[in-house]
């Protein structure tokens, strides 16, 4: 699932053109002030899909013909950076969230000690999503609306994803040995840019009047479905697909006739998988790695969803079957 990551360390103008060159990028690069160049960036591919978060103690520019056909989303959390493209210029900073068309982007540069968060999806994906979302095939370009500030909690929850693809794919990178997590939080990343972002398709993504509302026997499909690919990387879109249905479609099925949402009833699923888990004899897995394992990427909210579920913490749940089995064999 993950192609790619790393930590790049970059001192000199040469070594960062050659970098973005080797990322589909033909870019003049301009060092800082005093013509000095540093730049630092953590990056994590999935595919063509990247997320990575820079810093530039120099400040730095560019000029580039972007030969890749996706969308950046910028997030900066400190400093100033000033892109331009075919048809505006757009000064950024802190609290502000940037998504541009990478085939218009000609050129950018950012100040003395910025720090920023990127996203780069391409636009087949995206364009995908959309279509999955409505039920119908995305005929128009998707196009963002740039110049508006978001509250904090957009903000917040933009980052902690970024953030928590960026730690689990570097280090010890526990996300490549869970392809169930990365694809989740992949999938949570591209709808909350949908949905939150102000975009040509939010008021038909936001209009429940367009809904088809799917049958039972659609809804019974998409169960056996999730059922059947629990421990694989499924999405809302694979099950979407699979029930031909919309996702949107897709969880006003599952709300009407499950009283839950469909991610509900997959983390319902994949608790129970990780508790079959827990209980059996052979299980040489630690809580912690089986939640990771079964698409759980905060271990606290796993916890707490697991009490509720069925009354014990995770970490106890072995330590109490130990403590019973004698009794529980004595009745048989």
């Amino acid at each position: 699932m993950i192609c790619g990551h790393s930590d790049i360390i970059i001192s000199d103008v040469d070594s960062a053109q050659a970098h973005f060159s080797a990322n589909n990028s033909s870019a003049n690069i301009r060092a800082g002030k005093n013509g000095l160049f540093s730049y630092r960036k953590k990056i994590c591919f999935i595919g063509d899909f990247f997320v990575s978060s820079s810093y530039t103690s120099s400040g730095w520019g560019f000029d580039m013909i972007n030969e890749a056909d996706g969308f950046m989303l910028s997030l900066p959390k400190c400093g100033l950076s000033e892109w331009v493209t075919k048809t505006e210029k757009l000064n950024h900073t802190t609290g502000s969230v940037l998504v541009l068309d990478s085939r218009l982007i000609t050129s950018g540069k950012f100040s003395m000690g910025a720090q920023n968060n990127t996203v780069f999806v391409p636009n087949d994906v995206l364009t995908d999503e959309i279509s999955m979302l409505l039920g119908v095939p995305a005929t128009q370009r998707i196009k963002f609306q740039n110049h508006q500030y978001f509250n904090g909690e957009t903000i917040a929850l933009l980052y902690n994803i970024i953030t928590s693809i960026l730690l689990g794919a570097t280090g010890s990178a526990p996300l490549l040995k869970a392809p169930l997590a990365i694809k989740n939080l992949q999938q949570a990343l591209i709808i909350t840019m949908l949905h939150v972002l102000p975009n040509n398709y939010s008021r038909f993504l936001l209009d429940d009047s367009t809904i088809f509302p799917p049958t039972p026997k659609l809804i019974k499909s998409a169960i056996s479905y999730i059922v059947q690919n629990s421990a694989k990387p499924i999405t809302l879109g694979d099950i979407a697909r699979h029930s031909a249905v919309s996702i949107r479609a897709l969880q006003l099925g599952f709300k009407k006739y499950r009283g839950v949402t469909p991610l509900e009833y997959i983390r319902g699923v994949r608790l129970e998988n990780v508790y079959h888990a827990l209980i059996d004899p052979s299980n040489i897995f630690t809580p912690k790695e089986l939640a990771l394992k079964a698409g759980f990427t905060n271990f606290y909210l796993f916890s707490k969803y697991f009490h509720q579920k069925y009354g014990v913490l995770p970490d106890k749940i072995m330590w109490r079957d130990k403590l019973f089995a004698p009794y529980l064999n004595n009745e048989e």
